[in-house]
């Protein structure tokens, strides 16, 4: 808003963006989560992988009591 706006052009002395810098603005915005998407994924990737807990003991009252107090 700041650079399409004209009264906030004048308050923050900013110009209009051309289409090319609104392109420019736009593919680095979006680099971003991607970055951080790649990351994730290649973080799940590589963590070990654990066994499945059995369905009886994930709810175990005595693991929920265990989990609150310690």
């Amino acid at each position: 808003l700041a650079t399409e706006l004209p009264g906030l052009q004048q308050g923050l002395l900013t110009t209009p963006l051309t289409g090319r810098e609104w392109l420019a603005c736009i593919g680095l915005a979006a680099l971003l989560p991607l970055t951080i998407e790649i990351a994730k994924w290649t973080r799940r990737r590589n963590a070990p992988r654990r066994p499945p807990i059995p369905a009886q003991e994930a709810v175990s009252p005595v693991r929920a009591r265990s989990r609150a107090t310690g």
